[in-house]
């Protein structure tokens, strides 16, 4: 009687068929590391890369002063952090992989709305959209 499917291909798309699942589930400080790391590579991929690359175009674009984009900054950590306090219970309901995958699907939309965006109260919905759905 078998257990678990036997994986039968090779290459990148068995090793992570075969190495999908966790045998045991990180506990104690791994785990605080574990999300302390991941918190730190969010800010800096998401902020760091997504934002501070194309702020010196936005600006004069969309017409807002570097103090706006500090107060939004701060809005949109917070949001993101409030939203992630959603996105847990969501998880539990739907499984993780719907979640992803629909915050995924929802994140490409906003990604394109950028083309959309002619002020900074219009900047603030578009990419305070993504950063709500960015902490689901």
């Amino acid at each position: 009687m078998a257990t678990a499917p036997q994986i039968e291909s090779g290459g990148l798309r068995g090793y992570f068929a075969t190495h999908r699942t966790l045998d045991t589930y990180p506990t104690g400080w791994y785990r605080w590391w574990m999300l302390l790391l991941t918190v730190f590579a969010t800010i800096v991929s998401f902020y760091e890369f997504g934002l501070s690359s194309m702020l010196p175009l936005w600006m004069p674009s969309l017409h807002f002063t570097l103090d706006e984009f500090g107060w939004f900054l701060v809005g949109a950590v917070f949001l993101s952090g409030f939203s992630a306090m959603a996105g847990g219970p969501l998880a539990d309901r739907h499984g993780r992989v719907v979640v992803i995958d629909v915050c995924l699907a929802i994140i490409i939309l906003l990604t394109f709305a950028n083309l959309l965006m002619t002020s900074f109260w219009s900047f603030v919905i578009v990419r305070g959209s993504m950063n709500l759905v960015a902490g689901l």
